[in-house]
């Protein structure tokens, strides 16, 4: 469990350690890799306490739970509570987000994905700087112009 927090969400070994020490502090779980159910923002590790989402990393701290909470809806989560796939937020904050693209280690060798296609962000991000628009690359990927106009974006974000 240790290891799969540490590689496979990103979090520090320093975070992991103080929302363990946290947890058998103050939750009294003697051995909480193992009974407390973690989430995690990539960053800090969260628990449940009494109807709150608190930062175990922070000694307690009261999370925003909306907000964490809506970004936690896009991971996707195996039965063993492990993240296997992330879908980045591709539109303004007053939009409606959308999962059309998807950061999955089985597909697209992890780098971003045009939501079920498997075709990398980064090639159609390439045509469209070579000049071609996003009617006929969605017509090439048979995909509808917002999946291009969603990749394009969030691939422009990133370089800025």
């Amino acid at each position: 469990m240790l290891a799969a927090i540490r590689r496979g969400h990103g979090v520090a070994l320093q975070r992991v350690r103080k929302a363990i020490q946290f947890v058998q502090r103050e939750l009294h779980v003697e051995r909480p890799l193992i009974h407390a159910k973690f989430k995690t923002d990539g960053v800090d590790l969260f628990v449940d306490q009494w109807g709150r989402l608190v930062n175990a990393s922070k000694d307690g701290q009261v999370a925003m739970r909306g907000a964490l909470e809506s970004s936690l809806k896009r991971v996707d989560w195996d039965r063993n509570g492990l993240a296997v796939r992330i879908f980045p937020l591709v539109r303004s904050a007053t939009d409606p987000q959308p999962k059309s693209i998807v950061i999955d280690p089985e597909r697209g060798f992890g780098r971003p994905t045009l939501a079920g296609t498997g075709v990398r962000v980064e090639i159609v991000v390439e045509r469209y700087r070579a000049g071609e628009s996003p009617a006929e690359l969605a017509t090439d990927y048979r995909v509808p112009v917002e999946l291009i106009d969603d990749a394009v974006r969030s691939e422009l974000r990133e370089a800025s």
